[in-house]
């Protein structure tokens, strides 16, 4: 089963400002799509003349070498729907005035022995954004909807590996698919590779910290 360049643009971001991870490329022998943290590799699609990808110099795209191949969960949690943090689920946003949209708000503070100290903090009202919600604008955090997406994290016991919903739903349906995994130490978090009938891929795990 091969994938189509309409399939490959799943893998992709649009909406991403770094051209490259718009849309997929190709080279002598293959086509190949990302959107900065799963990248998917299949042959060479004649349709995608586009050849202005990322680098793939330092990928480690060595799947031949990998000895154990594991299958995915049976039961992938779907990515959860929250109230966006900056509009606060209104949709809209406004200058916050409380920092005039900066972000940030300057405290004074006089010791008992005279001393002034100044520090700049984030905008408590605004949490940072320089934005709250209100009537104003659409808010491009979560593009008018109120809300967004936050993944879960998976543990795939057989690699002992954290690896986000929203990755995992995206390639869970390709065919024959499996995952596999370099040793690793405690602080390195390599790429996870994958393999399915027509090509491969590498996904990025999240640290144990963020599940």
């Amino acid at each position: 089963m091969m994938l189509t360049a309409i399939d490959l643009t799943r893998f992709c971001n649009k909406n991403d400002i770094r051209i490259p991870l718009q849309q997929p490329w190709s080279d002598d022998q293959y086509s190949y799509a990302t959107d900065g943290h799963i990248l998917v590799r299949i042959q060479r699609i004649p349709e995608i003349t586009n050849t202005d990808g990322v680098s793939l110099e330092h990928l480690p795209l060595d799947h031949d070498e990998m000895a154990e191949w594991h299958s995915l969960p049976s039961e992938i949690p779907n990515d959860q729907r929250v109230p966006c943090k900056v509009c606060k689920g209104s949709g809209r946003i406004t200058e916050c005035n409380d920092c005039d949209g900066t972000g940030h708000v300057d405290y004074t503070f006089e010791a008992s022995n005279g001393e002034t100290y100044e520090e700049n903090h984030d905008c408590p009202v605004c949490d940072g954004s320089g934005k709250t919600n209100g009537e104003g604008d659409r808010c491009e955090e979560c593009e008018g909807k109120g809300s967004q997406l936050v993944p879960a994290s998976v543990k795939i016991e057989s690699i002992g590996m954290n690896i986000s919903s929203h990755l995992l739903l995206k390639v869970h349906d390709l065919p024959g698919v499996q995952i596999a995994i370099k040793s690793h130490g405690p602080y390195d978090l390599p790429p996870v590779r994958f393999r399915f009938e027509g090509g491969i891929g590498l996904m990025m795990p999240m640290s144990n910290q963020d599940a």
